[in-house]
This record gives structure tokens, sequence and C-alpha cells, in this order.
């Protein structure tokens, strides 16, 4: 029987393909800018930007208030009034953030003190933080109203302009040159910004309504607290290595890190381009649909996650130096995080579908303490490596603690058979452990060969007789 793809996957991988290639090439850049920006900048002012970066992560959470999560769900509600929406909401974060920032200006030296910045780096960051947040809005409407093409290309054209006006600048200044990045990010989050008005401009009038107010608070206030812990979750276990072992384990860590978030970032692309397929087959009551494309979805993020454990040592040795070559057996490891990661993706959608953020931001919370407390008294016991490992822990937690979530509270008509997802998934993670253990053992380079292309014929052979079957 010849095998074809049905319609809503060839959509899923169409638009798959906008945001994986603007992630890759997002990713690239940020490689390739290291080497590049430690030249140009002191450890202590590489490290200042990696603390700066932290700060505007964190107030885009509070300028937001969870409101771009609103944007996305509103839009497939049965109703005309998405431009008053999307205006009222954003009339709704610019009076708050005028607000906020006035409070963060009054107490700049303090907040200064605690994340060890200058003063005048958190009005920056505050400002830039402010701008991205409204942005942030017309980003969610773009990637509902399914316009991928255009989201990758306002992606791309930031992420090279960013790069070349941030390494401009920090060669032109003689002192603080950590400034360049830092006028860099506010230059062109005031360049979204002002796109980010004309786009609003052309889908909405000024018609301030208090139950679009109620609605955006409701649905995202909620998502602070799950925005804040997931912050946690992916960042903080690299806060208490270094606080624990040691800026060099840190740093090992980090980089393994990094190379196991490639992996993240195609799931992520991926599931922007599920969320609107998937919204708009479960508003149609298209719940087969929805069954099969998942079913696709995760043989194709099992398969990826797979070949990028096998290819990992090449990657090591084109991105970095023969030191780093021991961080090599944390990254598989980091990837089977991700893939747990993956499966709550695949069912956070039922939440927000039926506005029951709450308990997505519950949940998150428990994951993030459990993670802190996973890594608070492993890590002097098992050394830095645990922490990849406890990640894995955490995301499993997190991933069934959602699906009981979505099965036993949240109730929706009908959800996605867990056979659906987990069989490719559990099946890529199987053979990435056999993977892992052959690269451990450290065979001669035929037999790795060998069985590497063996797991990679057992995993395609296994997705094409379970799609058979279907």
């Amino acid at each position: 029987m010849k095998y074809k793809l049905d319609k809503g996957t060839l959509e899923l991988l169409k638009h798959g393909k906008h945001y994986i290639s603007a992630s890759v090439l997002v990713k690239g850049l940020s490689v390739i800018s290291i080497p590049i920006m430690t030249r140009l900048l002191t450890p202590s002012d590489y490290g200042l930007l990696g603390v700066y970066s932290s700060f505007i992560t964190i107030m885009i959470v509070f300028y937001g208030l969870g409101i771009r999560g609103a944007v996305s769900r509103y839009y497939y509600e049965k109703s005309d009034d998405f431009g008053s929406f999307i205006v009222t909401s954003t009339f709704l974060l610019i009076c708050w953030g005028i607000f906020f920032s006035i409070f963060i200006y009054i107490n700049r030296v303090t907040i200064a003190g605690w994340m060890n910045l200058p003063p005048n780096l958190i009005t920056l960051g505050s400002i830039t933080a402010f701008l991205g947040a409204i942005y942030q809005l017309v980003y969610a409407y773009l990637r509902a109203s399914k316009q991928s093409s255009r989201v990758s290309k306002i992606v791309m054209i930031q992420a090279v302009g960013s790069l070349i006006v941030t390494i401009s600048i920090t060669s032109y200044l003689k002192d603080n040159r950590y400034l360049g990045s830092v006028y860099s990010k506010l230059l062109f989050n005031f360049f979204l910004f002002t796109f980010g008005l004309y786009i609003l401009k052309r889908i909405g009038s000024i018609n301030i309504k208090k139950q679009h107010i109620t609605y955006s608070l409701i649905f995202g206030i909620p998502m602070i607290f799950h925005l804040l812990s997931s912050y946690i979750m992916n960042n903080f276990d690299q806060v208490m290595i270094n606080k624990m072992v040691g800026s060099t384990e840190t740093g090992l860590y980090s980089f393994a890190y990094k190379v196991g978030m490639l992996f993240q970032l195609f799931a992520t692309g991926m599931n922007q381009a599920w969320t609107p397929l998937f919204y708009q087959n479960l508003r149609d009551k298209k719940y087969d649909t929805i069954d099969i494309i998942a079913k696709k979805y995760s043989a194709i993020v099992g398969g990826v996650a797979l070949l990028l454990v096998i290819f990992t040592p090449l990657l090591v040795k084109l991105l970095a130096s023969a030191v780093y070559s021991t961080a090599l057996p944390i990254i598989p490891v980091i990837i089977l995080g991700f893939i747990f990661q993956y499966f709550y993706f695949m069912y956070t959608g039922y939440a927000f579908y039926e506005k029951k953020t709450k308990s997505i931001a519950g949940i998150t919370i428990i994951s993030g303490l459990i993670n802190i407390g996973l890594n608070y008294f492993l890590i002097p016991i098992f050394g830095y490596n645990i922490a990849a490992w406890t990640t894995v822990a955490t995301y499993i937690i997190f991933f069934l603690l959602s699906y009981l979530n979505i099965k036993l509270i949240i109730k929706p008509t009908k959800i996605i058979r867990l056979s659906s997802i987990l069989t490719p998934g559990l099946i890529a993670i199987i053979l990435i452990i056999t993977v892992m253990f052959t690269k451990n053992y450290n065979p001669k380079i035929w037999k790795e060969i060998i069985i590497d292309s063996c797991c990679i014929i057992i995993y395609f052979l296994s997705i094409y007789f379970i799609n058979k079957k279907r």
C-alpha cells in the first residue's frame, strides 16, 4: 500500500519548516557569535551580558502578564471582534507597563543589588522588556493566523540584523563594550514594537471592552507562574551547579545543554506549527484528525532525536575544542528530557483551549520545585552530571501530571490517545539508550557505525509498520 501524507500533516510540515528554519538560523547565529563576542569582551563583560539577558527574560514575563497565550486562544473563539480584543489587550499592557516601569525605576538600585548589575542596565533592561512584551502579542496573532512565513522572515531579519549591529557597536566602543549588545537589543525591540503597532492598526481599531480585559487577565495571570517556573526548569540547574560545584563544570554543562537544545528548538518549532492546527481541528470536532497528525508528529520528533544523538560526537567536534568532549555523555540525557517535554506539549493545548490555565501554572511550579530539590540534594553527592538526569526526572513528572490533569480534571470530550504519541516516542527512547550505551562502551568505530545504522533502520521500519496498521 502506497504511503501518503494527509492534508493536515502536510500543513503541519509546511508551517513547521518555516518555524524550524528560523529557529535553526537564530541558534546558529548564537553559536557563531560566541567566539566573536568573547574576543571583543572581557570575561567580566561577557558574564554581565548573561545576567542582563536573564533579567530581560524575567521582566518580559512580568510585563506581558501571560496575555500572549490569551491572544492565541481568543483567535479561535467563535467571535468577530478579535481586532477589538487584541487592541484592548495591547492597551492594557501599555498602561500596566508604564506603571511597572515607574516602579522598576524607583527601585532600580535595590534590584541592581539583587542582580549584581549596574543600575542603568536595570532601566534599559526594563524598557527593552516592555517593548518586547508588546510585540509578543502581535507575534501570537501571526502564529495563530498561520502566517508562519512572515513570522520566520521577521525572526531571521531580527537575528541577522541584531548580530551585525551588536558587533558593530561593540567594536566601536572603547569602554563598557557590553553596552553594544544592550543598545542593539533595545534598538531592535523598538523596531519590533513599532512594527507591532502598525499590524495592530490594520487588524483593529481602538474599542476598549471590559470583558476583553477580564478575559485576558483571567487567562494570562496564572501563566506568569507557569512561565517563571519554566525558566527555573530550563536554567536554574546551571545556577546551582555554579554555586555548588564550580564555574568549569557549569561551562561544560551549559555547552551540553546548548547542544541538546538543538532538539528542543526543533520540537518547539513543530509545536508552533501544531498549535493552530490543533485548535482549528478541536474547534471543528475533528478528533480523529488530531490523533492521526499527533502520531505522525511524534514519529518525526522521535526520529530527529535519535539522529541527533547518533551525530552528537560530530556536532561536539564541530562546535567546540577537545576540552568540551567530557560533556558528550550528558547531551543524549538532556535530549531524553526534552522528549518528555514534547509529550507535555501535545496535551497542554487542551487546557489552553478550555481556558483552564491555573492548573498548568500549578503543575509547572510543582515540577520546578522538584527540579530544585533534586539538584540540591543530588549534585553534591553525584556531581554536576546528575543535573541532566534530574532534568529527565522532572520532565517525566511534568508530563505525567499534565496528562492526568487533562484526563481526570479538565476532561475534554476526547483527547489524543496516549499510545499515539508514546509508541513512536518510546521506540526512539529505547534506541537512544542503546546508542548511549554503545558510545559509553567505546567500541571500535566500525562497530559503532553498524549499531547506529541498525538503530536508524529499526526505528523507521517500526514507524512504517505502525502507520500501516492504522
